[in-house]
């Protein structure tokens, strides 16, 4: 089983996406997401949920996750390591 960071192969191609398309395929894929940003207290983004079924579609992983961390604070700050979640109450 091969396990791919989804968020690598969410643009529009590249030597990248070639990777992910063996034909037939070798090895299961499973994809893991970093980016999703899930616990932010915006709204869900969108566009990175049509992307990322866009390419579930293509490649049909056998598993599709992401993790439940702290990402981003409104896109403006992105932490490059998964920070747990705090633990207080929203302000």
């Amino acid at each position: 089983m091969v396990e791919a960071l989804s968020d690598n192969y969410l643009g529009g191609g590249g030597y990248r996406s070639i990777n992910l398309d063996p034909d037939p395929p070798d090895h299961p894929i499973t994809c893991i997401g970093l980016g999703f940003r899930l616990v932010q207290q915006i709204p869900l983004n969108w566009d990175y949920l049509h992307r990322l079924k866009a390419l579930a579609t293509r490649i049909e992983p056998v598993y599709v996750s992401d993790h439940l961390a702290w990402v981003s604070e409104r896109a403006a700050t992105i932490s490059n390591d998964l920070a747990p979640l705090p633990y207080n109450e929203p302000v």
